[in-house]
């Protein structure tokens, strides 16, 4: 066995060299060498070398040491192979005469017949504790996959070993009607741990919907995005001198731009962020002005924005009798005036200032419209 094993391994040798004369027709020649090629060539070398070592020690050595052959090493049990064999003969000599492997394993599976010694067991280390699905807590129902109750994502399934292993007439007998039902209310399509989010188990791929959550600017979109004013609440009263006005009286909320209220009024405790908790702490009726829920990327949205804004933080200014507050009395084209108190300029219509109208406001001429005779234009 040693003969053929030692033949074995020095023809594996000898392969090995032939490869690495192979190997030096192409990576060295006399004429040029380079240290890439001589780092290569060790690296085979080295390779080489641990193999031998490896073979020679399992092959060689380590039979003759344990006194017995080697072939034994890899037919043993649950410790992986490599301990040593207790052979029949050898408990017999040490005053066992009586040995049976049948006394100890009566069904005589744990006895290894082509070693002829007894199998191995190994201790298994198992865990203690193996954390439980997370929100597991209903009666009759799954708990929601991990990921929905701050697991990880990418399994769209809820899975509880605890009420797969309860039998159904327990299920049943454990809850009632109202409490199945309740167990059984969906939200569907949005999430119930996650408050403004999809539900995940109903999205094309288990994970967080990237629509909703998607990039500020996409690929290639400029960067057009306006300074926007944020709401602040005044702790003080704040006059401008420059302007001879008021930045803001006591706890009135004003809209300032940003790097104002970073640099200037925050500093120096004149003002605080206008949140739900700044208005409840200081004793305010609480709103919620949604600072930077949406980011306008254009100053066009942004005029949208602030007009939305407008309209749910100033709805006295949308009422009937504010829109209406020219014309209590009346049209004013109906209106009867004194005539000595008329200067002489009267407001156009709309139609007949069109082109002054570009400029953003409409002219007041002094005296009536002079009409021209319109001329005949043959087109064809």
């Amino acid at each position: 066995m040693y003969m053929y094993m030692c033949v074995f391994v020095f023809l594996f040798m000898a392969f090995f060299f032939f490869f690495l004369k192979h190997m030096m027709r192409f990576y060295v020649r006399p004429h040029r060498r380079s240290f890439m090629n001589l780092d290569f060539l060790y690296a085979v070398f080295f390779i080489i070398i641990i193999y031998f070592f490896f073979f020679f020690f399992f092959f060689c050595v380590l039979p003759i040491v344990s006194n017995h052959h080697w072939g034994a090493y890899f037919a043993g049990g649950n410790t992986g192979g490599f301990v040593r064999g207790v052979k029949e003969e050898e408990v017999k000599s040490r005053g066992c005469v009586g040995f049976d492997p049948k006394d100890i394993c009566p069904e005589g599976n744990s006895f290894n017949t082509h070693t002829g010694r007894m199998r191995r067991t190994g201790i298994r280390r198992v865990a203690p504790w193996v954390p439980p699905p997370r929100h597991d807590v209903k009666v009759t129902m799954p708990p929601p996959p991990g990921g929905e109750v701050g697991g990880s994502f990418g399994v769209s399934i809820g899975y509880s070993d605890r009420i797969a292993c309860t039998p159904y007439w327990k299920r049943m007998a454990l809850s009632n009607y109202a409490l199945r039902m309740k167990e059984n209310a969906t939200r569907y399509p949005m999430s119930e741990h996650r408050p403004g989010e999809y539900d995940i188990r109903y999205l094309p791929k288990p994970y967080p919907c990237t629509i909703r959550n998607r990039p500020l600017l996409e690929v290639g979109e400029p960067r057009q995005i306006p300074s926007i004013q944020i709401p602040v609440i005044f702790l003080v009263n704040l006059y401008n001198e420059e302007k001879n006005s008021w930045f803001g009286r006591k706890y009135e909320t004003v809209y300032v731009s940003r790097q104002f209220m970073r640099e200037e009024l925050m500093p120096q405790r004149y003002a605080i962020y206008a949140t739900p908790e700044a208005y409840a702490l200081l004793g305010l009726p609480v709103v919620d002005h949604g600072i930077h829920k949406e980011i306008p990327k254009t100053p066009r949205e942004y005029e949208k924005l602030l007009e939305r804004q407008k309209y749910d933080e100033e709805r006295w200014k949308y009422s009937i009798e504010y829109l209406f507050r020219k014309y209590e009395a009346g049209p004013p084209e109906l209106l009867d005036r004194a005539e000595d108190t008329w200067d002489g300029t009267e407001v156009l219509a709309v139609s007949s200032t069109a082109g002054a109208a570009r400029h953003g406001e409409a002219v007041q001429r002094k005296g009536a419209i002079k009409h021209r005779k319109a001329r005949k234009i043959k087109l064809f």
